[in-house]
């Protein structure tokens, strides 16, 4: 499906915002219901009610800025991710925020380390991997500094923070995001919510 006129695109990215936003804040449960991290007000089970619109901004503004990155992609010849990578990256994705909510409590240590042993030799098979390691650290740390700064802020907190008000393992959950931060942006891009020309993407 491709978005065509101005319309059309900005309709395109708003659904696409709120289903961001929603999946945001149903994988936030996690974190919220193992009381990793808590909201001074909350509305429904225990969240801020402005949490859904706070993932959709962020999200949403990530694989905005994630579709040049798919551009390069493209440009080497990377397949363009079909539905069971698409869904592979999303199980990926939630599981890495699950297993936070089960052993980030006990052993915070212990899933930092598996987080990266994980993802480095999951990375390693994809085709995009000499993208994807770079985007990766690079979204961890970007990830990690603007928690802090919402934390800052007085949003919300984490219950056992290692450094400037996050936890370490934080930045695995990032890492994880990475390939199907990438591997969406892609697709995004294909739809045409840029306006990106029919001749200038591959099938």
């Amino acid at each position: 499906m491709r978005f065509e006129g101005g319309w059309s695109r900005v309709g395109g990215w708003l659904g696409l915002a709120l289903c961001l936003g929603l999946l945001g804040a149903a994988l936030d449960q996690f974190h919220v219901q193992a009381e990793l991290l808590s909201y001074p007000q909350s509305l429904l089970l225990d969240q801020a009610a402005w949490v859904p619109l706070n993932f959709a901004v962020l999200l949403t503004t990530l694989l905005a800025a994630t579709i040049p990155l798919g551009r390069i992609a493209d440009a080497r010849g990377v397949p363009v991710p079909g539905g069971r990578r698409l869904a592979a990256g999303l199980a990926w994705f939630v599981a890495a925020y699950g297993l936070s909510g089960l052993i980030a409590p006990e052993a915070p240590a212990a899933l930092a380390a598996a987080y990266v042993a994980v993802w480095v030799p999951r990375v390693a098979r994809r085709p995009d991997r000499a993208l994807l390691y770079p985007f990766g650290f690079a979204l961890a740390l970007a990830g990690c500094l603007v928690e802090a700064a919402e934390i800052e802020l007085g949003w919300f907190s984490y219950a056992d923070p290692d450094v400037i008000g996050v936890p370490f393992w934080l930045a695995g959950i990032y890492l994880h995001g990475a390939p199907l931060a990438l591997d969406v942006a892609r697709l995004v891009d294909g739809a045409g919510l840029l306006g990106r020309p029919v001749s200038t993407y591959r099938a």
